[in-house]
């Protein structure tokens, strides 16, 4: 479970399985790679589902701030492969969300948890996030750098803000808009989450 600890500026900071706090750094942790199965002991069963909760709101909390960041990180005009700041925190986005699906199936096995229905729909989404953009995007796109650029599909413009990044997620600085391939079908063609994903999916 999540707790509160105090650091030693008395202010709170929530810890993980996952984090392992030092002085003024944090150690990304992977789970122990012996796991003592229990016979689906309901106590252990609830604090797995409690604990894989846990981490797939981490999972989305980083997710996001990643995919705010990186787009500021990289309007600096600075060739990507010198952009120290944009390395680093591409590195520690990728390591932590390594650590997070390495804990998410240590709890799953610990507990006995099978990847039934749910766990097979949870892959569909990512597939459907994995849809490249740009064939979505109706308009023409041009090459810049490691960015395709074109005008922005949800506000009316004569300069391109709109730009879709390596990592298959949009941004544009005119309007702010942003996120997967999903969100961008839920936005050009107003379906709901489950739609867009089966939309994809075809």
């Amino acid at each position: 479970m999540k707790m509160k600890i105090i650091n030693q500026n008395k202010q709170e900071r929530p810890t993980y399985d996952h984090i392992r706090y030092g002085k003024g750094t944090q150690h990304f942790v992977l789970p122990p790679r012996n796991i003592n199965k229990t016979d689906f002991e309901m106590e252990v069963y609830v604090m797995a589902i409690e604990k894989i909760k846990e981490l797939q709101d981490r999972f989305k909390e980083i997710r996001d701030e990643y995919n705010e960041l990186e787009p500021r990180l990289l309007s600096n005009k600075i060739n990507i492969s010198v952009n120290i700041r944009y390395l680093i925190a591409k590195f520690n986005y990728k390591k932590e969300r390594y650590c997070i699906l390495k804990w998410i199936k240590y709890w799953k096995d610990l507990a006995g948890i099978k990847e039934e229905k749910g766990f097979r729909e949870k892959l569909d989404v990512e597939r459907a996030r994995s849809y490249p953009i740009e064939d979505l995007y109706k308009g023409d796109l041009r090459r810049v750098m490691n960015r395709l650029q074109g005008l922005c599909p949800f506000h009316e413009e004569k300069s391109p803000s709109f730009f879709i990044f390596e990592d298959n997620h949009f941004h544009c600085f005119g309007c702010s808009e942003h996120g997967s391939s999903i969100d961008f079908l839920m936005k050009t063609k107003n379906l709901d989450f489950v739609s867009a994903v089966k939309e994809l999916q075809k």
